[in-house]
């Protein structure tokens, strides 16, 4: 949208917003992350004042000495209104600031609402691309779950819009998993995004677990399989899990099922369940740790055989 209004608020955002970088460690132009708001509210059909009130979001918040008065003087009361939704207090500490994004976020207009999920989605992609250095995992995992509850509070929520800050959410929770958690914690967090992706796609819960369930032995061991040599399990230690091991090998079928986390672990018997650790060797698994006593279908002990080998591997791309 190149109206003569747009482009005045594109170049009056850039004016506030110049020598600004965004936190991240690529040290953006700020102005990246305002392209990409407007880029997304003009995508979803927003109207040419929200496209406005775009560019112009953290220009009363971030760039003091400008005003509302100063929004409303240039470019009329309806941007200056969207403007005025989207502007925290910033009399109020940070923590309550981000609560009362969520209080309010159930009282905008349409128009701030897009924008809103347009700048939250924008964020979790820089999250996932460009994390803040001082950022732990338990920093931009809480970033990730208050934009989730911002969003979901907003009284306006266009499909399309949505559709995209969920992939945003989703990307944003592989990525810091990834460069945050050991591999196998990577996993378990993929595992638990591609959970929330089936269920959003109204597979109910028994169908969800059969698709993670043919997701690993399928998916994840043909791709590995096709594209480098997978690590076979270290000899189990002459402990517990020496006892255990023979039930891998029986006839008959196993279970597999998740634990807390999405950690994947399988039902050798009745009563017996076992889960991979680091060392690649089968361990009993202490009930305090099984997220519920449901079962997937039954896979055959080859299968499970395989995973145990091939547990290790990364997930594949574009999950």
């Amino acid at each position: 949208m190149n109206s003569d209004k747009v482009l005045r608020a594109e170049e009056f955002a850039r004016r506030c917003h110049a020598g600004q970088v965004r936190k991240g460690a690529a040290q953006e132009p700020y102005t990246v992350h305002l392209e990409e708001v407007a880029a997304f509210v003009e995508s979803e059909g927003g109207s040419e004042s929200a496209v406005c009130a775009a560019w112009l979001h953290d220009t009363v918040e971030d760039c003091p000495p400008t005003s509302f008065k100063d929004i409303e003087a240039e470019f009329g009361n309806v941007v200056a209104d969207i403007v005025r939704e989207l502007t925290d207090d910033r009399s109020l500490d940070k923590a309550e600031r981000k609560r009362m994004q969520i209080i309010n976020a159930a009282h905008k207009s349409d128009a701030a609402c897009l924008v809103k999920i347009a700048d939250k989605t924008s964020n979790l992609r820089s999250l996932a691309n460009s994390p803040p250095t001082d950022w732990d995992y338990q920093r931009r995992s809480d970033y990730v779950i208050w934009a989730a509850k911002v969003v979901g509070s907003l009284a306006h929520q266009p499909e399309g819009a949505i559709q995209k800050f969920l992939s945003a959410v989703d990307a944003a929770k592989i990525a810091n998993a990834q460069n945050c958690l050991s591999t196998g914690q990577a996993q378990a967090v993929a595992l638990k995004v591609l959970q929330g992706k089936a269920l959003r796609a109204g597979a109910t819960p028994e169908q969800t677990k059969q698709f993670l369930a043919q997701f690993l032995a399928d998916t994840l061991i043909n791709n590995q399989l096709a594209t480098e040599s997978i690590r076979q399990p270290s000899p189990p230690h002459l402990d517990a899990r020496e006892e255990a091991k023979p039930s891998l090998e029986s006839e008959g079928s196993m279970r597999f099922f998740l634990m807390e986390g999405s950690t994947p672990a399988i039902e050798t018997s009745p009563g017996v369940m076992l889960t991979l650790g680091d060392d690649g060797s089968w361990g009993p698994v202490k009930a305090s740790e099984v997220l519920n006593d449901e079962r997937s279908p039954e896979v055959s002990r080859d299968v499970v055989a395989s995973l145990s080998a091939r547990l290790g591997a990364s997930m594949p791309d574009g999950i």
